[in-house]
């Protein structure tokens, strides 16, 4: 190759390596800035710039920009970051909450409220991270409190005044007159906002206005009635007062309240017993049925429970059956239970003479004589005390029979066995039978005698009605309309037709 050529060739090349393309100004960051004066509007290619923090951030590691063929690229990529201002402080009665950021670092905003019943002195209620720091001071909280309280006439704070009240403070009230109530609320409290809960009460008279009274009437009406004044009213029939006492003007209204009630009476539940016209109201008169459990028995059990208007006029309730003293008649009752008797108590009794009792034992504490004897059970007396007559042996007699006699002595509802003589019979036809001890001491009365019995007349009736005559007893017969008797003896004439007796 010619030498001209070689040197042409090395000069072109020498020129296409100087004209790399130059860069323009670097640009700055909202975190970084240009160390030294960069005024110049390009830079050469292979120009260095270097980075500084801006104020409020803290450099890490050196940041460096190369100009490279037009472009600034990173020689050195370092980290400029946010200065922490620390925790801004806290307030008494206050707190803070923080805005812009998760930290306390540059730019960052904390804002100051008061608590509930304390208000903020301070103009400024914000501090923010600074590069130098937190501006502004601390602000300050200070107490609220509600202005004093204009009374009205005749009012006066009965509860300590001065002349702050700080929130919560409460104020109570009193009329001075004592026949003057307040007229408003009665306790009044300083609220968070500094202002009082509510306007201070009034003082007015005490007066009670005239109740409307439902089934019943006022006596000695008036129209306006005052403090101590009684109210006199009636109530209508089956209504009555809820008490005895009668109202009185208060500053409250009418105490006890003016009211008649219906006279009702309840009865849901009996204890050993149940109720078997069961309600849910009983009214004036209306009596309600009870019925004991077996075992029980209610306090003067025939007598009605009736709904009175003052309840019930005989008390519901079942008790353990008790017996009341026995209505002895031909005897005396000697010991035991006091009456009316508890279950299981036993009675003691002598029976005079011609009589004895239904039963007995010996009464081991007294002469170890036999005396009647009966116990209380849930059934009553057992057996019931009961003097019976006594009949002799001797008093018991049957014409035309035999007597089969067993002891001597008979009680009241013993009997004794007879037989008729050969075909007699008695009245109603039997051979034998039996006659009974009476109260009187003697036997029922009874006869074996001859009789005729008889069913039916054929094509004819008779009189008297009965199937058994005794001996020269007689009755009358008729015959049926188109017979006749075959007899012509005409003893009695009856319903027109001719009857003979027999």
């Amino acid at each position: 190759m010619p030498e001209y050529l070689q040197v042409y060739i090395i000069a072109l090349c020498c020129i296409a390596i100087g004209a790399q393309a130059p860069c323009d100004r670097p640009q700055r960051t909202a975190e970084e800035e240009l160390q030294g004066t960069w005024d110049k509007d390009s830079y050469d290619h292979g120009t260095i710039a270097s980075y500084i923090c801006r104020p409020g951030y803290s450099r890490l590691g050196a940041i460096k920009k190369q100009c490279s063929n037009g472009i600034w690229t990173y020689l050195a990529r370092g980290l400029c970051k946010k200065k922490s201002c620390g925790h801004p402080g806290d307030i008494p009665n206050g707190s803070f909450e923080l805005k812009g950021e998760t930290e306390f670092v540059f730019g960052a905003i904390v804002e100051y409220e008061c608590d509930s019943g304390y208000q903020m002195l301070s103009k400024v209620s914000t501090r923010t991270c600074t590069a130098n720091g937190w501006s502004n001071f601390l602000p300050n909280c200070e107490v609220k409190n509600c202005p004093p309280v204009e009374l009205t006439e005749g009012v006066e704070i009965a509860s300590s005044y001065d002349d702050e009240y700080t929130v919560g403070k409460v104020i109570r009230f009193q009329c001075k007159n004592p026949k003057y109530k307040l007229n408003g609320i009665g306790e009044i409290f300083c609220t968070s906002e500094g202002v009082w809960s509510a306007l201070a009460p009034k003082c007015e008279e005490i007066k009670c206005s005239v109740p409307d009274l439902a089934n019943g009437r006022i006596n000695a009406r008036k129209e306006i009635y005052y403090l101590d004044d009684k109210l006199l009213y009636t109530c209508d029939e089956k209504f009555k007062k809820d008490r005895s006492i009668d109202p009185t003007c208060t500053k409250n209204g009418w105490s006890p309240e003016p009211m008649c009630y219906e006279i009702t009476c309840q009865a849901d539940y009996v204890a050993n017993g149940f109720i078997t016209n069961k309600k849910n109201t009983y009214r004036l008169g209306d009596t309600v049925e009870v019925e004991c459990k077996h075992g029980f028995s209610l306090d003067k059990p025939n007598e009605p429970r009736i709904c009175t208007l003052n309840g019930w006029s005989l008390p519901l309730t079942c008790i353990d059956k008790i017996c009341d003293r026995p209505d002895l008649q031909n005897g005396m009752i000697y010991s035991g239970a006091n009456f009316p008797a508890r279950k299981n108590a036993d009675l003691w009794y002598n029976c005079n003479g011609n009589f004895d009792p239904v039963y007995k034992e010996t009464y081991r504490w007294y002469n170890r004589g036999e005396y009647g004897k009966s116990t209380c059970t849930e059934y009553g007396w057992n057996p019931m005390p009961k003097c019976l007559a006594l009949c002799w042996h001797s008093a018991a007699r049957v014409d035309n029979a035999d007597i089969y006699h067993t002891k001597n002595q008979y009680k009241e509802g013993d009997s004794v066995r007879f037989k008729c003589y050969g075909d007699l019979r008695t009245e109603d036809g039997r051979n034998d039978g039996e006659i009974e001890c009476l109260p009187n001491h003697k036997f029922s009365e009874t006869r074996c005698l001859k009789y005729c019995t008889i069913e039916s007349i054929s094509h004819g009736n008779y009189f008297p009605k009965k199937s058994i005559f005794e001996h020269e007893e007689s009755l009358v017969y008729e015959c049926d309309e188109g017979y006749r008797s075959p007899t012509k003896t005409r003893n009695h004439l009856l319903h027109n037709r001719i009857t003979r007796g027999i």
